[in-house]
């Protein structure tokens, strides 16, 4: 072997020689760490057994399970002043004891239950900290307790005052001696499983509760905010129907020592599982004695399967998410709920509400008020309103009632802006555009009125524009009043005022309607009471086959409006045109009753009076239309006398200026008397009495007539003049309308009959309606 191999082999010998050796001393460095580590395990486990013992020791040297109880119970009675009774206490090894069966009884009413009466308690504990003077309770929980609160006969609650500085400390005897031992108490944490909380008022035998409660406090402390966080259920009766409240709340309470006043509760999460989806809310609380409440709601959507309990029959409403916020209070011994400010948000619309709930009997009052929000789209809240194709904007404030069970409104309001609405179908409906004002009820909607400062109103071919005025309805009173201040009516001017009395008698209702318009059309006022009669009752088909001359007359008598059997009244006009004459400061009032078809109930009393004016074409008029026919015979029988050359009338029979043409007429039964009818004017001038009999079709008339600015081609015959010379007739026209018969008359009186019909007048200066007409 050479010298480079054997000093090679001697090297790796060595490295050999040094990795037996590490081994080696790992191995037993290994091994010695694991039975130290083994010994030192079993040196604390045999400490940590010794340390149990003597705690144990120690607790059983200064409570053992015969006193223990009575020291709770001691304990217990010092902090709330009421009788405290324990069954049985089992005390388990380490850390742990159950009492069995306990009971706080109430000594402020008369045979009233216990406040607290709970199945078992159980205390978890650490038992080191009794080496320190410390009786520290990791845990205590109250399984299926029973916690009920009375009310006194004055009201007050029976909750006991607790004097937290007794229950902190517990004294014990050292058994066989009389030394005694203060120990401080520490309690972390708190559970109550399946409990029941109940508020009676045996005075009034009523009774809330909270069922299946459970509820947990973390790292407690009974003068600071702790964290908890609880589950119930409410229960109650509504209309005969069970309704259940599923909660969950979470959040931090401060007990302050059990100075109820001083009572608080931050950030308390709240779920309501009442409906499909539950409704949220967020709480602060203060005050046991007096709770003020704020609290942020969010509500789910609701439909009518969500308030099936509630309703005895569907709204059809689909209430929209809603974020609630509100300050409330509860005063009087939780007798009275009190909501100092509550605001809405959905949507756009945004409401402030108050009220007040009165839990001891059920009532409760509730003010609401919105900002405006549009109208349009709010038919998916409600969809019966779908059908008005509301527009524009709108807002509610209103009051609201709780009693015996019912809600009513002693006011409501509505205002609307620029609003737009289309109601019924007939006729095209009531087309509403550009409307501003205020729509009401009150006394429950015993009371329905609205205030409009401006709007449009289209009934078939009748366009209200810049209509101003208000309206209101009572059914206490049985009554409407309205007035229209300012309007036009299809471009003219126009005002309107109306009372019905007895509104909803259909005999004994009373309408008096006043209405101002600048210029009165006879046939536009028909066609716009045709627009109105129409567009309420829809079209009515004709089943009348009448041709003869006096349809006309038949189907005035069969369409009286009997809406209204008694009417009065009046009307005035800047100026007043027709197809038969037009004139200046037309007036008319009138006084009826028994306005209904056919007529034959009618009486009562009309005046009227119209000045400066013309009557049309006489002679056409009197040919064409039969009914003028009968009225204008004198005018006949003088064109005729004029034909055959007697004299010349001039105009006479074609425009005849008048200064003034009054009527007073009084109605008995259908019958017309006329009490005084005159004409005077410049060319021609008349007067008439007698009566028409509107149910019979019969008249018996008298009338006088005398010309003037006439030029005569002859001499005219004693039965052509009156006494003065001046050309005139008279005559009396009688039997039926439709084929009446003329008799005449010598015309000798025509003029003094004229001059006296005239001096007479009629029987009203038409003074009310004058102040009616909107001053210029």
């Amino acid at each position: 072997m050479s010298g480079k191999q054997a000093e090679k082999k001697n090297k790796k010998g060595k490295i050999k020689s040094f990795f037996s050796k590490l081994y080696k001393a790992l191995k037993k460095f290994v091994k010695g760490t694991i039975k130290l580590s083994i010994k030192t395990l079993t040196f604390f486990m045999l400490f940590m057994v010794f340390l149990a013992a003597l705690g144990w020791a120690m607790f059983i040297k200064y409570f053992n399970a015969q006193d223990v109880s009575q020291l709770i119970a001691d304990q217990m009675q010092s902090a709330l002043a009421r009788p405290v009774v324990i069954g049985s206490l089992e005390l388990q090894f380490f850390n742990s004891a159950k009492i069995k069966k306990m009971l706080i009884l109430d000594t402020e009413i008369p045979n009233a239950p216990p406040l607290l009466e709970a199945e078992e308690v159980s205390l978890r504990y650490n038992i080191w900290d009794i080496l320190k003077k410390e009786i520290h309770i990791e845990e205590v929980t109250l399984k299926n307790p029973k916690i009920i609160i009375s009310k006194n006969e004055d009201g007050s609650l029976n909750m006991p005052v607790i004097d937290i500085s007794s229950a902190r400390q517990i004294v014990s005897k050292t058994p066989g001696t009389n030394k005694e031992e203060s120990f401080k108490v520490r309690i972390d944490d708190w559970k109550i499983v399946n409990g029941t909380f109940m508020l009676r008022d045996d005075f009034k035998n009523t009774v809330h509760a909270l069922y299946d409660v459970d509820m947990e406090f973390r790292n407690l402390n009974f003068n600071a905010p702790s964290n908890f966080k609880t589950g119930f259920l409410m229960r109650n009766v509504w209309q005969d129907k069970m309704i259940e409240v599923a909660v969950k709340a979470g959040g931090s309470v401060n007990f302050s020592n059990f100075d109820w006043s001083r009572f608080n509760l931050r950030n308390t999460n709240v779920e309501l599982a009442f409906f499909d989806k539950p409704i949220k809310i967020r709480l602060d609380v203060d005050n046991v004695y007096t709770p003020f409440l704020s609290f942020t709601a969010d509500i789910p959507p609701l439909t009518d399967a969500d308030l099936s309990l509630f309703l005895n029959k569907p709204l059809n409403i689909n209430f929209p998410q809603m974020k609630i916020s509100a300050n409330t209070v509860l005063k009087r011994s939780y007798h009275h709920f009190s909501v100092n400010k509550l605001q809405l948000t959905s949507g756009d619309i945004k409401a402030d509400a108050s009220g007040n709930l009165y839990l001891d009997r059920l009532e409760g009052d509730f003010n609401v008020k919105t900002d405006f929000f549009k109208m349009e789209g709010k038919e998916t809240i409600y969809a019966g309103i779908k059908k008005f194709n509301l527009k524009g904007n709108g807002a509610v404030n209103l009051k609201g009632v709780f009693k015996d069970k019912k809600v009513t409104f002693p006011e409501v309001e509505v205002s609307v802006k620029n609003a737009a609405a289309k109601i019924g179908n007939y006729n095209g409906g009531w087309n509403i555009s550009d409307a501003t004002g205020v729509l009401y009820a009150k006394d429950g909607f015993k009371t329905l009125g609205t205030k409009v400062s401006t709007g449009i109103l289209k009934i078939g071919q009748q366009v209200f524009s810049e209509v101003k005025g208000d309206c209101e309805y009572s059914s206490k009173a049985n009554k409407l009043t309205g007035l229209v201040s300012s309007a036009k009516l299809n471009g003219v001017p126009m005002k309107v005022g109306t009372t019905i009395s007895n509104f909803r008698h259909k005999t004994r209702r009373k309408v008096e309607a006043n209405l101002y318009m600048q210029n009165f059309d006879i046939v536009g006022f028909y066609d716009t009471i045709f627009d109105f009669v129409i567009t309420i009752v829809g079209p009515v088909k004709s089943k009348n086959t009448d041709n003869s001359n006096m349809a006309w007359l038949r189907v005035i008598k069969n369409g009286l409006p009997a809406f209204m059997p008694n009417l009065n009244g009046f009307i005035v006009a800047d100026t007043f045109t027709s197809p038969v004459l037009s004139g200046n400061n037309f007036y008319t009032e009138f006084n009826l009753t028994g306005l209904i078809p056919p007529g034959s109930k009618l009486s009562g009393t009309l005046d009227a009076q119209v000045s400066n004016g013309v009557i049309y074409q006489l002679e056409r008029k009197a040919e064409e239309e039969k009914v003028l026919g009968v009225a204008f015979q004198p005018f006949i029988v003088m064109h005729r006398m004029e034909k055959a050359g007697t004299f010349r009338v001039g105009r006479v029979l074609k425009d005849v200026n008048y200064n003034k043409i009054s009527l007073s007429t009084d109605f008995k039964n259908g019958t017309m008397d006329i009490v005084n009818f005159f004409s005077d004017g410049s060319t021609l001038a008349f007067a008439a009495t007698g009566e028409v009999n509107w149910l019979a079709e019969r008249l018996n008339a008298t009338i006088w007539t005398i010309f003037k600015n006439t030029s005569r081609s002859g001499a005219l015959a004693e039965n052509l003049t009156d006494a003065s010379g001046a050309p005139a007739l008279a005559f009396r026209v009688h039997d039926s309308m439709s084929s009446p018969k003329v008799e005449m008359l010598k015309p000798r009186t025509s003029g003094a009959e004229i001059r006296k019909a005239i001096n007479r007048g009629i029987r009203t200066d038409f003074s009310a309606a004058e102040k009616f007409r909107p001053k210029k």
